[in-house]
C-alpha cells in the first residue's frame, strides 16, 4: 500500500502528515483520522510585522541640486521571509522523497504559499512527480476530524 503524504501549509505554519489514501475515508475507531503527524514547522519571522523584518530607515538620496528621495526594498521583508520557509520546506519534502518515506504528495495551501511552493519545486523534478494533487486552500488551523472532512471534499 503507498504511503501519501500530505502537507499543509501557509506562510508561517506547515504540517506534514502521512497516510494511505484509501485508509483516508474508512473510520479508524477511536482515531477516525487515519493522519499519522510527521513533522510541524513555524516560521516565526513570517508572522512579524514588514518593520520588523528590516534592520534600519530606508536610505536617503540627493539627486543634484533639485532632487532627493529614499530608497525603496528591492523585496518585500514578509515576501522574503515566506520565500525562505517554502524553500526550506521543498527540501525537506525532497529529503523524504530522497529516504522513500512516501509515494506520493499532496500540497494543501494558500494560493499564494502555492505559487512559491511550485517555485521551488521547479528545482526538483523527481519531486514533481511524486505530487498527485494541489488543493488552494489555508487549512493549517484545522485538525482530526475536521481537516479530515475538508480533505475527503477535494480528494
Amino acid at each position: 500500500m503507498s504511503k501519501t503524504w500530505i502537507i499543509i501549509a501557509n506562510s508561517s505554519k506547515a504540517i506534514i502528515y502521512e497516510t494511505h489514501l484509501t485508509k483516508l475515508f474508512i473510520p479508524n475507531g477511536h482515531d477516525e483520522t487515519n493522519l499519522k503527524l510527521i513533522a510541524n514547522f513555524s516560521h516565526a519571522a513570517s508572522r512579524k510585522k514588514a518593520s520588523e523584518l528590516i534592520s534600519d530607515r530606508a536610505g536617503r538620496y540627493q539627486f543634484g541640486t533639485k532632487g532627493h528621495g529614499a530608497y525603496q526594498q528591492a523585496t518585500d521583508p514578509k515576501y522574503h521571509q515566506a520565500e525562505l520557509f517554502a524553500r526550506e520546506l521543498v527540501n525537506i519534502l525532497n529529503t523524504g522523497r530522497n529516504n522513500a518515506a512516501y509515494d506520493y504528495l499532496i500540497i494543501v495551501a494558500n494560493p499564494p504559499f502555492q505559487g512559491l511552493l511550485n517555485k521551488y519545486l521547479q528545482q526538483h523534478n523527481d519531486l514533481i512527480r511524486m505530487v498527485s494533487q494541489r488543493i488552494e486552500k489555508d487549512y493549517t488551523q484545522l485538525q482530526g476530524r475536521q481537516l479530515v472532512a475538508q480533505l475527503r471534499d477535494h480528494l
